[in-house]
């Protein structure tokens, strides 16, 4: 860890204070390393949305089931029109996570 032995003091208004606390609590992180971040010229966002890790997990499901259905269709050369039907249903279902994640 890089050890830190200077320190600035820098006076801020109540109005100042409470916007830089905000975007730094969006971007989920402390005031001080997102002063410092800004500095560096960093590109700070915003944290994904609490849904973000269960979209992820669905879509991973979702995909692997689809892998399974293409390693089938490989395997035999066909496909049948309930793989057809099952594929169809695992893509809308993606677009199901996505549209409520937004």
């Amino acid at each position: 860890m890089q050890r830190r032995e200077r320190q600035l003091t820098v006076r801020f208004t109540d109005e100042e204070y409470k916007e830089l606390k905000k975007k730094s609590d969006v971007a989920g992180m402390k005031m001080e390393p997102f002063v410092r971040g800004l500095v560096a010229g960093h590109e700070i966002k915003a944290l994904p949305p609490n849904s973000y890790k269960q979209l992820c997990q669905q879509l991973s499901a979702i995909g692997n089931n689809l892998n399974q259905i293409a390693h089938v269709v490989n395997l035999t050369g066909r496909v049948s029109a309930a793989q057809l039907d099952s594929a169809k249903s695992l893509l809308e279902k993606v677009w199901d996570c996505v549209e409520d994640s937004l």
